[in-house]
């Protein structure tokens, strides 16, 4: 009778149509893949074998490591000749292209040696307990190794991958995207440090202390767009800043300021909130010792990522002008430093401003309800 298919097939033979160029290097991070996803599997049995290792009973803890070893052992026959088998794809993808060699040949060496030491210090059910304690801990640690370096080949295309379907400004959450590729909080902050200092690997910019990657654009003409966008919504403020006092004329609400009075306290807003921004860049520098995305350091590319949010934040400079104009304070001074403290004045300004529009609705309700 023929011997049962084994659950696990390998993959199929490299096909030399497909090993120049672009798809060889997808060939290539897809068989990394499947050797980080063996590693993690074989993984599962290490850590049994470890957690088995902290049970106190001395009889019971030494069966119950040996029947995880049993395990681990059955396991490992069943995953060696795919791991291979995996090898020797990546070998063959190598042989064929100069570029893929040149690009990984050594990172897959480095893999292929910690899988070696992974199969001469796997322990055996016929090795004493702390023995086994101790070729399982090694075991360990070279699977790290393994999944770790294999993050390293295959990660970055994976990030390019997600930021392609954010738009500019929106962030990856490298942490909580890519745990399950790499459980190690550690790992995944060498990898995003790896990644900050190979900054072309990725179409963003990252930020390792947060655990974030901005999506940006490697497009000039798409950053300069956002130069565009961000001073056309800027320069509507002077239209906004006439047309109000337009509005106030044709209502004729007294004392409201002229177009021109409005038009220079908007400058002065701007530039209140121009300097916040450059003080609090400053200050970020200062602080920062570690690999962050500092404004300061990179403000070109810094614009293009925010774009949205200054976009917003010369919206709520319109707010500021209007309750200046409410209020009737339009010199250049008050309006520097309102725009300095933007925030904390529109939020203060809406208050005042909800209040008297709801008394304002109440009186109005109780005049109709007279005449009804």
């Amino acid at each position: 009778m023929a011997a049962p298919a084994p659950l696990i097939q390998p993959p199929p033979p490299v096909s030399l149509d497909h090993s120049k160029g672009p798809a060889a290097r997808s060939l290539a991070r897809g068989l990394v893949r499947d050797i980080r996803a063996e590693a993690q599997n074989i993984q599962q049995a290490i850590n049994d074998i470890q957690q088995k290792g902290t049970l106190t009973d001395t009889a019971v803890r030494e069966a119950a490591i040996k029947a995880s070893v049993a395990d681990a052992e059955a396991l490992l026959a069943g995953n060696r000749d795919r791991v291979n088998t995996l090898f020797d794809g990546l070998h063959t993808l190598m042989q064929t292209s100069a570029e893929l060699y040149d690009n990984v040949g050594d990172s897959i060496t480095n893999i292929e040696n910690s899988w070696e030491r992974v199969c001469h210090r796997w322990p055996t059910h016929d090795q004493g307990v702390e023995e086994i304690l101790v070729r399982s801990q090694q075991v360990g640690r070279n699977l790290e190794e393994i999944i770790f370096l294999s993050g390293l080949v295959t990660i970055p295309k994976r990030v390019n991958d997600h930021l392609a379907q954010l738009r500019p400004g929106q962030s990856l959450d490298f942490h909580k995207t890519f745990a399950d590729e790499m459980a190690k909080p550690e790992d995944r902050v060498k990898v995003l440090e790896f990644i900050h200092t190979h900054p072309v690997l990725v179409e963003g910019v990252t930020d390792v202390q947060a655990g974030l990657i901005y999506s940006a654009s490697r497009r000039p003409g798409r950053r300069r767009l956002s130069y565009l966008l961000i001073t056309v919504v800027a320069l509507a403020g002077v239209g906004l800043a006439y047309g109000a006092a337009w509005v106030a004329r044709e209502m004729q609400i007294d004392q409201w300021p002229t177009g021109g009075a409005l038009a220079k306290a908007y400058a002065a807003l701007l530039l209140g909130s121009i300097t916040h921004i450059l003080i609090n860049g400053v200050k970020q520098a200062r602080a920062q010792s570690g690999q962050s995305f500092l404004a300061i350091d990179d403000w070109l590319i810094w614009v293009h990522i925010k774009e949205l949010a200054i976009m917003a934040s010369i919206v709520s400079l319109w707010i500021a002008l209007l309750g200046l104009g409410y209020l009737r304070k339009v010199d250049v001074g008050t309006a520097f430093f309102v725009g300095y403290s933007i925030d904390s004045f529109v939020d203060l300004f809406l208050e005042r401003f909800t209040s008297a529009a709801s008394a304002k609705t109440q009186a109005i309700t109780a005049e109709i309800k007279k005449l009804a």
